[in-house]
């Protein structure tokens, strides 16, 4: 992995948890600086929006939550867009 993706994959990996705790709107980008000790532009270098990071976000948090419970069956209905997304879990 090159050095642009594994400090792609920490911000990911380390702004999950805020979006998780403070939700979206909530999650403040002083939040997201802090947590991956990069400017505002070191985040924005590698994502266009914070909504884009939110939902990689979201996906990098979700595939823990399937890798955690190999039981769990889910159904995303692929037709809504990616910010509406709907799942449905059953175990």
């Amino acid at each position: 992995m090159r050095k642009g993706e594994q400090t792609r994959h920490e911000i990911i990996r380390k702004a999950a948890p805020i979006f998780n705790q403070k939700g979206y709107e909530g999650a403040a980008l002083s939040d997201l600086m802090e947590a991956t000790g990069l400017e505002k532009g070191g985040i924005y270098r590698h994502f266009d929006s914070k909504q884009q990071l939110a939902a990689e976000a979201f996906d990098y948090a979700w595939k823990l939550v399937l890798r955690a419970h190999p039981g769990l069956k889910c159904s995303c209905f692929q037709d809504c867009p990616r910010k509406v997304r709907l799942v449905r879990i059953t175990c």
